[in-house]
C-alpha cells in the first residue's frame, strides 16, 4: 500500500501543474456562473440546477479520461521503482485522478452555500441535498470512470485501440439513457439500458430537492451495479497483474458472479421505474360509452406508501345510463397489479390490460342504481417521462402526485366531482386539496385522514416549509425562497393574463385561462384562500394565435382546488 501512496501523491502533483487541471476548474466556475446568472432572479432552488449540470460532468468526464490514458503511458523511472508491480501503478494512478475528481466536485459545493445564503433557503437540508447530489452524480460516476479507463490503459497497449475503447464506455456511461429506453419492449433490456447510464440519472435527478433520492430503492440499486462493475474490474486487474496461480481461471469466476449479480438486480430493479414516452393519455379509453354511462360517486382509501405501494379502495359506483350494464369499465395505471376486486365481499372477475380495468358483475346494474366495489391494487409509484417534463413518486417518506396525473386510482370521468376520504401515514407532513379531517402522530410516522369533494386528488409530502402571511399559509419545498416563489408565479399570471385580454384573436382555450386566473385572484382578493402550496404540477399547455398571426404556447403553473391554490414550483 506504501507503493500506492507514493503513486498516487507523485501524480496528483504532476495532474495539478498540468494545463488541464487548470481547464477543467475555470470550465467548472464558468458553468456554474451562468447557471447563477440564470435562475438569480427567479428564486428558483440551485439544486435544481446543479443535478442537471450534465455538460459540466460531461466535461470533467473528458478530461479525466485523457488524464488517466495520458499517465498510464508515462514511464516515470523513480516511481516505478517503487511499484512491486503494474497492479500498483494502475491503482495508484486511479487514486490519484480520483482525488482531483473530489476537488472539481467541492466546488459547486461553495457555489451552492453562497447563493443559498443570498435567496435566505441556506439549510441542513440545502447542503445535506448538495453534497447528495455531488457523490452520487458526480464523484462515485468519475471514481468508476477512472477505474474503468485505468484497467483499459494498463490492459491495453495499443493508444489508438484505448482511446476508443475508453471513449465508447464514456458515450454509453453518459449519454441520456432514459430516452433510448423508452421504445424497448422487452423489460430485462430496458433495466439493463438503464444501469449503463451511470452518469446522468436523469431518470432520477429531475426531482424536487424535497423528495428524497437516497429512499429511493431503484436510485439505490442503479448505484450498486456500476459500483460492483468498478470493484470486479479492481480484483480482475489485481489477478491478472500479480503473479497469482491459475489467475485466468480466477478472473473468470470473479466476472461469472459479478454477472450473476448484475442479472439479478436488473431483475429486482425492472418494475420499480417506469419510463414513458410523454404524459400517459386515457382520453382514447374515456371516449368509451361504458365507461362515460358510469360516474363515480365516492373513494374511501387506505394506502401504505412505501417502496411497493399497497391501496385499498372502496368506490360507489352509479349508473347513470339507461340501460342495465353487466361489465364496468374504469382506468387504473397499468404499474399497479390488482389482488382483488370483490362486490358485498364476494370476489368478483376482471380483466385488466395495460390501463383498463373491465370487471364482470354477477347481477346486473339497473339504470340510476348504485354498486360498491372493493379493490385491492399494488405497484411501484415512481414514473418518469421523457425531457423530465413530469414525475410521480411515492414512498413511506416522499409522495408527489399532483392533479391530473397517473391514474393512481380508479377512474371512469376525471372532469367528475366526487367525495374523497384518504387515510395514508408518512414520516413526513403530508399536504392535499381536501380538508384535513384528522392527524395523528408519534415518533415514527404521522398519520392523516383527509375528506372532501373535488374532482382530482393533490398529494405531497416532503421536506416543505410552513408560513402564514396575511392570514395564508404558505407551503413550499425547504430549499425554496416562498416570497420570490409565490410573488415571481402570480406577476406570472397576471401578465400573460393581460396579453391574453389585449388579443382579439385568443383562442377559447386562451380566453378559459383568461377566466381561470380572475377566478384565482378574486379568490386571494376575497380571502377564500387559506392555503397556498408550491410544489410540482404536470405540464399544462395550450396553444394561441396572436393578433399578428403568431402561435404562443402558455403553460398554466397553477391549479386552484376549492380554497387551496397550488402553483407550479
Amino acid at each position: 500500500m506504501s507503493s500506492i501512496k507514493v503513486i498516487s501523491d507523485f501524480i496528483t502533483k504532476i495532474i495539478r501543474k498540468n494545463i488541464l487541471f487548470a481547464i477543467t476548474v475555470i470550465i467548472i466556475n464558468y458553468h456554474l456562473i451562468q447557471r447563477w446568472t440564470h435562475i438569480s432572479n427567479r428564486g428558483i432552488s440551485f439544486n435544481d440546477y446543479l443535478s442537471l449540470s450534465v455538460y459540466t460532468c460531461m466535461t470533467i468526464s473528458i478530461l479525466t479520461m485523457l488524464n488517466v490514458i495520458f499517465y498510464m503511458r508515462k514511464s516515470y523511472d523513480t516511481v516505478k521503482i517503487l511499484c512491486r508491480n503494474n497492479f500498483d501503478y494502475f491503482l495508484g494512478i486511479s487514486v490519484a485522478v480520483t482525488r482531483n475528481n473530489f476537488i472539481f466536485c467541492c466546488i459547486p459545493i461553495i457555489y451552492a452555500i453562497a447563493y443559498s445564503s443570498l435567496i435566505r433557503t441556506l439549510s441542513i437540508v440545502t447542503i445535506k441535498s448538495t453534497i447528495f447530489i455531488l457523490i452520487f452524480e458526480w464523484f462515485l460516476p468519475l471514481t468508476i470512470l477512472s477505474i474503468v479507463i485505468s484497467f483499459i490503459s494498463v490492459i491495453i497497449n495499443n493508444l489508438i485501440l484505448k482511446i476508443t475503447l475508453s471513449s465508447v464506455f464514456l458515450y454509453l456511461t453518459s449519454t441520456k439513457m432514459l430516452d433510448r429506453v423508452i421504445d424497448i419492449k422487452e423489460p430485462f433490456f430496458k433495466a439493463l439500458f438503464k444501469s449503463l447510464n451511470i452518469f446522468e440519472d436523469q431518470s432520477y435527478a429531475y426531482y424536487s430537492d424535497f423528495v428524497g433520492k437516497v429512499n429511493n430503492s431503484a436510485y439505490v440499486i442503479d448505484k450498486i451495479i456500476p459500483t460492483l462493475f468498478a470493484i470486479t474490474l479492481i480484483i480482475v486487474a489485481y489477478l491478472i497483474l500479480n503473479d497469482i496461480r491459475k489467475k485466468q481461471i480466477k478472473s473468470l469466476i470473479v466476472i461469472v458472479v459479478y454477472s450473476i449479480l448484475f442479472i439479478g438486480l436488473n431483475y429486482i430493479s425492472i418494475d420499480m421505474s417506469t419510463y414513458r414516452d410523454e404524459e400517459r393519455s386515457y382520453g382514447e379509453y374515456l371516449k368509451k360509452s361504458n365507461i362515460s354511462d358510469i360516474k363515480i360517486k365516492s373513494h374511501d382509501m387506505k394506502i401504505d406508501f412505501k417502496s411497493k405501494s399497497n391501496i385499498k379502495d372502496r368506490i360507489v359506483l352509479l349508473n347513470t345510463s339507461n340501460e342495465e350494464l353487466t361489465n364496468i369499465n374504469m382506468i387504473l395505471d397499468e404499474i399497479f397489479d390488482i389482488k382483488y376486486i370483490k362486490v358485498n365481499s364476494e370476489n368478483i372477475k376482471f380483466n385488466k390490460k395495460k390501463d383498463l380495468i373491465e370487471v364482470n358483475l354477477k347481477e346486473s346494474l339497473e339504470p340510476n342504481d348504485e354498486v360498491t366495489l372493493d379493490i385491492e391494487y399494488e405497484g411501484y409509484i415512481n414514473v418518469l417521462t421523457s425531457w423530465n417534463q413530469n414525475k410521480y413518486i411515492a414512498t413511506k417518506d416522499d409522495i408527489m402526485l399532483p392533479p391530473g396525473s397517473l391514474a393512481w386510482y380508479p377512474k371512469v370521468n376525471q372532469s367528475s366531482c366526487m367525495a374523497y376520504k384518504i387515510n395514508l401515514s408518512s414520516k413526513n407532513n403530508v399536504y392535499s386539496n381536501l380538508p384535513l379531517l384528522n392527524k395523528t402522530s408519534n415518533f415514527l410516522k404521522k398519520d392523516y385522514i383527509f375528506e372532501g369533494k373535488s374532482n382530482d386528488i393533490a398529494i405531497y409530502a416532503g421536506e416543505f416549509k410552513e408560513e402564514v402571511k396575511d392570514d395564508i399559509k404558505i407551503i413550499y419545498p425547504s430549499d425554496s425562497n416562498v416570497n420570490m416563489d409565490i410573488e415571481e408565479k402570480i406577476k406570472f399570471l397576471i401578465e400573460t393574463r393581460n396579453e391574453i385580454l389585449g388579443d382579439s384573436k385568443a383562442s377559447v382555450d386562451a380566453k378559459k385561462y383568461v377566466d381561470e386566473v380572475d377566478n384565482v385572484m378574486e379568490s386571494i382578493k376575497r380571502k377564500k384562500i387559506n392555503m397556498i402550496l408550491v410544489a410540482d404540477l404536470p405540464s399544462n399547455e395550450f396553444l394561441y394565435e396572436d393578433s399578428k398571426g403568431e402561435k404562443i404556447s402558455i403553460t398554466i403553473y397553477h391549479w386552484l382546488s376549492g380554497n387551496i391554490l397550488i402553483i407550479d414550483k
